[in-house]
């Protein structure tokens, strides 16, 4: 809490954002920016690194089916797009009945979950040449498991919804750094952000129908000239020391509840407290012995 010495208010006080939300705001925002950090390593390095591995061995898969059908010397694909089209309705059609088809719409299928399915990646100059030098290379390597076709569009909304969300927690925090509200503890004033100040005889009721979230919501009488008829939504937890304010003008308003709650929090401490008799004997206390 501030305190304020100006010729126009001598005197008032004014909040400042509570270091317990301002903490834990910026931890969650350290937290969901690390994990669009992730997302985005894994949409543009580990995914595409995966699915590379998986449609190199699927190339060779395919280049071993045309060996086989004695076509491999045909195994250039010029048009990717076109060819996994065509594949694709074959497949719908029931009409896939070549293993060379099969391997080859494989191959394809992966290029393209990883954005690859272009001519410089499926024209093959010398397929006799890339097949021996895939059969080496895959005699001391290690497949991956294959991308499902949502895994990359996956990736690439986890990093958007953490740098939004990193965003939008940081505009939070400028706009609650921009608010403040002011207090005249001699006429119990309440200055709102916005100009409108309350005092207790504005407001209708103090309901705290969530005040276990550190929210309350002042319902304000009709007759106050700017905000009258209107119910106001405080947040507690992002401005010190907003809520023993609010409590001193329901007090004030309303004296009964005060009373009410003072009792209610005596009985509870009595109920906690152990019980006097009940208690052991302190040491050295002298305890009655039974006659001989």
């Amino acid at each position: 809490m501030t305190e304020t010495n100006t010729a126009d208010n001598p005197g008032t006080l004014q909040t400042k954002v509570s270091k317990k939300w301002l903490v834990r705001t910026i931890g969650f925002a350290i937290f969901v920016f690390i994990f669009g950090c992730w997302g985005l390593f894994d949409a543009v390095i580990a995914y595409p690194k995966r699915g590379i591995n998986v449609a190199e061995k699927l190339e060779l898969e395919y280049l071993r089916a045309a060996d086989q059908n004695r076509s491999l010397d045909a195994a250039s694909i010029a048009d990717p797009a076109g060819e996994l089209a065509k594949l694709r309705d074959k497949i719908t059609q029931q009409q896939m009945t070549s293993p060379v088809e099969a391997a080859r719409l494989q191959w394809l299928s992966a290029l393209d979950t990883i954005g690859r399915a272009s001519p410089e990646h499926t024209t093959i100059a010398d397929p006799r040449g890339r097949k021996s030098q895939l059969e080496e290379v895959w005699a001391k390597k290690t497949p991956s498991e294959p991308l499902a076709a949502w895994d990359l569009p996956l990736q690439w909304g986890i990093t958007f919804a953490g740098y939004g969300a990193t965003a939008w927690l940081l505009l939070l925090i400028v706009m609650v750094k921009g608010k403040s509200y002011t207090w005249n503890p001699s006429t119990q004033t309440l200055g709102l952000p916005g100009g409108a100040t309350l005092t207790p005889a504005d407001v209708e009721d103090f309901d705290k129908r969530r005040w276990d979230k550190f929210l309350i919501f002042l319902k304000i009488k009709a007759s106050h000239a700017q905000l009258g008829g209107q119910e106001l939504r405080l947040d507690l937890l992002r401005y010190e020391p907003l809520e023993s304010w609010v409590l001193e003008m329901e007090k004030t308003a309303f004296p009964e509840r005060a009373l009410q709650a003072e009792a209610e929090k005596n009985a509870e401490a009595q109920a906690a407290a152990p019980s006097t008799a009940d208690a052991p004997p302190a040491p050295g206390a002298q305890t009655d012995k039974p006659a001989a």
